[in-house]
């Protein structure tokens, strides 16, 4: 999609207009914007010395997230994540960073082999085991009770039962256990190709859920890090 393209061109650009210490100033105005050649562009860039560094940058890309919330549609999923991720208390370093990778810009099947990547960072303890008490994640708290399996698509289902054939425990308490079990659906069932309706299917089962991790996670040369391939 055109418009998810686009977004992540811009966020790539304002990223590096921060890079030369500058900031735009003026992405919430339409004027700032042109559709060419079926991408949305930013234009009349007058850049501006950051004087209050960080807070001038980070007004650059809440500017950019009003210009969209005036202008996608409203029935977006997980639109509301997206521009709410804009508010998020982050690191300035990984700030604009984390809004391009969010799993709001990534097709299907990039967004079943995130919970892969974000398995490699349990392995690797870049991200320490969660207990579901801790907020947001109470809401998943028993995510493969009797009540959530009946839930589930026959391929879900396998997944739980192919794993207890081979000895593994899937926790309902444990946050990293509700990964490991979404990267062994990529894994074990996204090769069908059914991307979309697996995405789908996690995102009713667990909505919000890999835009939480999404705020704990690292840099992105942390995440790749090599790790032995299952």
């Amino acid at each position: 999609m055109w418009w998810l393209k686009s977004i992540k061109r811009i966020l790539k650009s304002i990223a590096s207009t921060h890079k030369q210490k500058l900031t735009h100033s003026g992405l919430d105005r339409h004027s700032s914007y042109v559709i060419q050649d079926g991408e949305l562009k930013l234009i009349n860039i007058k850049s501006q010395n950051a004087i209050m560094y960080e807070a001038s940058m980070r007004n650059d890309s809440i500017q950019f997230r009003d210009f969209l919330r005036e202008r996608l549609p409203k029935t977006w999923r997980d639109l509301n994540l997206f521009l709410d991720f804009f508010d998020k208390p982050i690191e300035f370093e990984s700030y604009v960073e984390k809004l391009i990778r969010h799993h709001f810009l990534m097709s299907s099947q990039k967004r079943l082999k995130y919970f892969f990547r974000i398995g490699q960072a349990f392995e690797q303890n870049i991200i320490f085991n969660i207990m579901f008490q801790v907020d947001p994640f109470s809401r998943y708290m028993g995510w493969n009770s009797t009540r959530m399996y009946n839930r589930m698509s026959q391929d879900l289902k396998a997944t739980i039962d192919y794993g207890k054939s081979r000895w593994i425990t899937y926790e309902g308490h444990l946050l990293v256990s509700l990964v490991t079990f979404l990267r062994n659906v990529y894994v074990h069932r996204a090769n069908s190709g059914k991307y979309e309706v697996l995405d789908k299917e996690v995102n009713r089962l667990y909505p919000g859920f890999l835009s939480n991790l999404h705020e704990l996670l690292p840099s992105k040369e942390e995440l790749n890090q090599p790790t032995v391939q299952m």
